[in-house]
């Protein structure tokens, strides 16, 4: 699956993960869950799965 994908991507690639993780500490505050009004300011979350479902498709062709 994508999800599977983009896991298993960010696994071989600490330092992107490293830069997800920090996004997501710089935007969100402790203790709380990403939210819909939260989107907008992670764009290299956002980035990341674009990227994912550019690699595979979600539904077949």
């Amino acid at each position: 699956t994508v999800l599977s994908l983009c896991i298993l991507s960010l696994l071989a690639r600490p330092e992107v993960m490293q830069q997800a993780c920090a996004e997501l500490d710089r935007i969100v505050r402790p203790g709380y869950l990403p939210s819909f009004k939260d989107k907008p300011s992670l764009s290299f979350i956002t980035a990341i799965r674009k990227e994912a479902f550019r690699w595979r498709e979600a539904t077949p062709l």
